[in-house]
């Protein structure tokens, strides 16, 4: 019966490797990351041969990428110049960073690529950068293997493209809530380093990625000015009229630059984009003069220039080579809560805020442009989607609802939501084109801004009632939604970091949706329905085959 039992066991283990998978060893390999410091970054996993150099896995990483890595040798050994069409010069150089397991953060590799020697595990990243002038120090990317796909500032990216990186489940559910006890809410989070970083209109909370434990909270900073992250600091607007940095750890304030004197109720409403040496961000004046679009020294805060126009409200800059362009929504009347013309499209210098061309609308333009190539995407109330040239010149129109939110875009479609407080609302797909691919009808607005991840775009209504919704990109079906059990408004924007969704609510509500975890009963169920019955049956045979050697 030993021989019996064996048999069984073996024959047992061997079905159930089979039907759950045999675990593999630690894969001899490390990742590479590309952060092009414009907000979009690229990871890689790749297989270390035997020249297990930082600038061999950095070649081998960006060819998987499709990127072409420039190079050059000297008698130190070799230095990268350039990754895909970004190259050192302007806008910094290219800083190379290796993960430090112990301490949790990224050590800068002072020295050549071909002089760091990789082991399997390790990840590196490229960050393309400016150092502090004042002190040499390297800025930091956001980015890190324990939270590899953060989301830095409104609209992902500097052509606010409205597109996260990673991977999304279609079946989620609530994993926890916060309520910040914030009566009003309309700035979307950040996420970096594990912190979501939320903006109200009673004031400003750090929060844990992974419980929804408060982590720290400013209550003086208040407003719906969405934040930024940069170098292990935050940028954000506030109702008192400025532009604040604060570390990302505890939230001490590092400085802050007065952008309108007189801030009545609204203060900054612009979401900062931090590029190169530089944090670029729209100004609103409550009191119905000139606000228009600064740019600061991103170390001190200093104005660099400032571009004098009617008020940029809710309009996030979006910053193409040396071009910025930026929504307009006009001269603001604080008696009944309207704005006036002009309205339209600015477009800047970046380098020294000159004006290079206005595109005037006659709707009011809340939504922050997106660039795709060498058109710009944008939205007015008027209930219009414009394509314009980065030129200036007109390229198509095309009829909506009335609209406050900005497109986004998977790179192949236009994904544009519209809606005003009170009505319905629609999610839109266009090819850049201008063709119609599908329009989904929702019963709420949605002005806040989609979010497109995966395959997936990703919307909240803002009725009584708001609901989160995750939309095909393909049709516009409806994959899963969420109503929250306290019927509250949502204008604040979803956001994805790390595959996990995070949304607010008016009321103070924050929540975080992850991956619903299958039943814990169907792999009993398979086991019970396959692989015992197997085993069982062998061993049966097993033991007449045993029986019947003997009586013969």
């Amino acid at each position: 019966m030993k021989a019996i039992v064996i048999s069984t066991v073996m024959v047992g283990a061997l079905l159930l490797s089979a039907s759950l998978g045999t675990v593999r060893g630690g894969d001899a390999g490390v990742d590479v990351q590309f952060d092009f410091g414009d907000g979009t970054i690229t990871w890689v996993h790749i297989s270390l041969g035997t020249n297990r150099t930082a600038i061999n896995a950095t070649i081998a990483a960006a060819r998987t990428a499709g990127l072409h890595v420039s190079y050059s040798w000297n008698s130190s050994g070799a230095f990268v110049d350039g990754i895909g069409s970004y190259h050192a010069g302007s806008s910094g150089y290219w800083h190379l960073f290796t993960w430090n397991g112990s301490s949790s953060a990224w050590d800068y590799w002072p020295h050549s690529a071909s002089s760091l020697n990789l082991a399997d595990g390790d990840s590196i990243v490229w960050y393309l950068a400016i150092d502090n002038p004042r002190d040499h120090a390297k800025p930091v990317p956001s980015a890190t293997p324990p939270n590899p796909y953060p989301s830095i500032m409104f609209r992902q990216d500097l052509s606010n493209s409205g597109r996260q990186r990673g991977s999304l489940c279609t079946d989620l559910e609530q994993v926890w809530e916060y309520n910040t006890s914030a009566i009003l809410t309309g700035g979307t989070p950040a996420a970096a380093g594990g912190r979501l970083l939320v903006p109200t209109w009673q004031g400003f909370s750090a929060l844990s990625q992974d419980t929804g434990s408060l982590l720290w909270k400013r209550d003086d900073l208040s407003g719906t000015s969405s934040p930024a992250v940069y170098d292990q600091g935050v940028f954000v607007g506030a109702s008192d009229g400025k532009l604040h940095r604060l570390a990302i750890s505890n939230g001490r304030e590092a400085w802050n630059t007065t952008l309108t004197a007189q801030p009545g109720f609204t203060g900054i409403a612009s979401s900062p984009k931090p590029y190169k040496d530089r944090v670029f961000v729209g100004i609103f004046n409550d009191s119905g003069g000139l606000g228009g679009v600064a740019a600061l020294n991103i170390w001190n805060g200093t104005v660099i220039w400032r571009n004098d126009a009617p008020s940029v409200y809710t309009s996030s800059p979006a910053i193409l080579d040396d071009s910025l362009f930026v929504g307009i929504a006009g001269y603001f009347n604080s008696t009944s809560y309207t704005f006036s013309k002009p309205y339209g499209l600015l477009a800047l210098n970046a380098t020294d805020g000159s004006r290079r061309w206005f595109f005037q609308v006659d709707g009011s333009v809340a939504s922050s442009p997106l660039i795709i190539g060498s058109s710009v995407f944008f939205t007015s109330r008027d209930g219009l989607l414009h394509a314009v040239g980065t030129n200036g010149t007109v390229l198509w129109t095309k009829a909506i609802s009335p609209s406050t939110s900005s497109p986004a875009t998977d790179g192949q479609r236009l994904f544009v939501a519209d809606g005003l407080l009170g009505g319905t609302g629609h999610v839109t797909a266009f090819s850049p084109a201008g063709a119609l691919l599908w329009q989904k009808a929702l019963p709420g607005p949605v002005q806040a801004s989609p979010l497109y991840v995966d395959g997936v775009v990703l919307v909240v209504t803002n009725a009584g009632n708001g609901t989160v919704y995750a939309l095909d990109r393909s049709t516009g079906g409806i994959l899963w939604s969420f109503l929250p059990d306290q019927p509250y408004f949502m204008l604040s924007s979803p956001v994805v970091a790390d595959g996990r969704v995070f949304t607010v609510a008016d009321g103070g509500m924050v929540r975080a949706f992850d991956c619903r975890p299958p039943p814990a009963e169907a792999t009993f169920t398979y086991a019970m329905l396959v692989v015992i019955p197997i085993v069982v049956t062998v061993a049966l045979a097993v033991i007449v085959y045993v029986v019947w050697r003997r009586r013969k």
